[in-house]
C-alpha cells in the first residue's frame, strides 16, 4: 500500500513538473514573439506614426538621412565607392536604394538609417565616376521643386559617361536631370497645364470640324437626289 502511495505521489510530481515546463515554454515563446515584433516595428520603413501612405516625397528632406550619413551606413570607403542611389517611397515611408562598387545593393530606411535588405547587383566591380558630387540630394530637390508645380516622386543619382547627375521624376510624369557637380539643369521634360489645355482644345476643334463635314455631306445628299429626278 505504501509503495502504491509513493507511486501516486511521484506521478503527481511528474504531472506538476510537466505543467510547469509547459507554462515556462509558453511564456518564453510569447516573449520571443513580442521581442521580434518590437524589433520589426523599430526597423519598419515609416519613421513615425505621422507618416502615412504616400506616392511622393515630403516637401523637404530635412527629416531624412543625408547623403554623407547614408554613405557611412552603407560602408562607403576609398575602396568601396557609391555607384548609384535613389530616394523613393515604399509602403508609406521613404527608402534609399544604394548600389556599391563591391556589388552590394542596400535598401535603407531614409528616416532611421536601418538597413532593410541587402542583395547583389549586376554592376559588380564597376568603376565609380571621378566627378565630385557637390550638390546634395536636398539641394537637387530644391532646384527641381521650383521647375514644376507637381510633387516630386523620386530622386536618383546616376553615373554615366563619367558624369554624375540627379534624375528627378514628378508625380505627373515630368522629368528633370541636374548635374550633381554644378547644379546645372542638363535635361528637362516638364508638363504644363497650358500645353495640356492646348492639346485638349486642338482635339475639340478636330472633333468639331469632323462634325461640320459630316453635317455638310448630309445636307448635300437630298439636293443631288432632286436633280436626278428632274
Amino acid at each position: 500500500m505504501k509503495i502504491k502511495n509513493n507511486q501516486d505521489g511521484i506521478a503527481h510530481i511528474l504531472v506538476i513538473a510537466l505543467i510547469a515546463i509547459a507554462v515556462v515554454g509558453a511564456g518564453g515563446f510569447a516573449y520571443v514573439r513580442i521581442k521580434n515584433a518590437s524589433q520589426k516595428k523599430s526597423n519598419s520603413i515609416t519613421a513615425d506614426d505621422s507618416v502615412k501612405s504616400t506616392e511622393t516625397l515630403p516637401q523637404n528632406l530635412s527629416g531624412l538621412k543625408t547623403l554623407d550619413e547614408i554613405k557611412q551606413i552603407a560602408g562607403v570607403t576609398d575602396k568601396v565607392t557609391l555607384l548609384k542611389f535613389s530616394l523613393e517611397t515604399k509602403d508609406g515611408g521613404y527608402v534609399y536604394k544604394v548600389t556599391l562598387s563591391d556589388g552590394r545593393v542596400l535598401v535603407i530606411n531614409a528616416s532611421s538609417g536601418a538597413i532593410l535588405s541587402q542583395e547583389k547587383s549586376d554592376l559588380n566591380k564597376q568603376k565609380a565616376s571621378s566627378a565630385k558630387i557637390t550638390i546634395t540630394p536636398a539641394q537637387a530637390y530644391q532646384i527641381a521643386a521650383g521647375k514644376s508645380s507637381s510633387p516630386i516622386k523620386s530622386i536618383e543619382l546616376e553615373t554615366e559617361d563619367n558624369k554624375v547627375t540627379y534624375k528627378i521624376e514628378y508625380k505627373d510624369g515630368s522629368k528633370i536631370e541636374i548635374d550633381a557637380t554644378s547644379g546645372a539643369i542638363v535635361k528637362s521634360e516638364i508638363k504644363t497645364k497650358t500645353s495640356s489645355s492646348s492639346l485638349k482644345s486642338e482635339n475639340q476643334n478636330d472633333d468639331q470640324n469632323e462634325q461640320e463635314d459630316h453635317t455638310e455631306n448630309k445636307t448635300q445628299e437630298p439636293k443631288e437626289s432632286s436633280e436626278t429626278e428632274r
